[in-house]
């Protein structure tokens, strides 16, 4: 393996982390959860607005919060969100606890 491109992608990764907690912490009011609503700022700054609508976003608040029992998505629970917008429909509908195509109906 080329380590400079080991080098580039480990960059990259880590500056969209970056990005992504500041993100979270700009819209988190105490920095250690998001509700819903805040969930869905926060994934928009984050990853775009056209790569999540505010039904999917919805839907992966509930399907992290469910899962784990928890009132709010934390940054970590947020991070692999992101992780998985990016990832695509298929990453993403597996937070939500949906299937593919129910998660991109959600997207209209």
């Amino acid at each position: 393996v080329d380590r400079s491109l080991h080098t580039e992608r480990h960059e990259a990764m880590s500056k969209r982390q970056t990005e992504w907690m500041q993100a979270f912490h700009k819209v988190s009011a105490t920095g250690s959860g998001l509700d819903c609503a805040g969930l869905a700022e926060a994934l928009r700054l984050a990853v775009g607005g056209e790569r999540v609508s505010d039904a999917q976003a919805r839907a992966l608040w509930a399907g992290v919060t469910r899962g784990m029992c928890k009132a709010s998505v934390e940054p970590c629970e947020f991070g692999h969100l992101c992780d998985a917008v990016c990832a695509g429909d298929t990453y993403a509908a597996e937070f939500a606890s949906l299937s593919v195509l129910a998660y991109r109906a959600l997207s209209h």
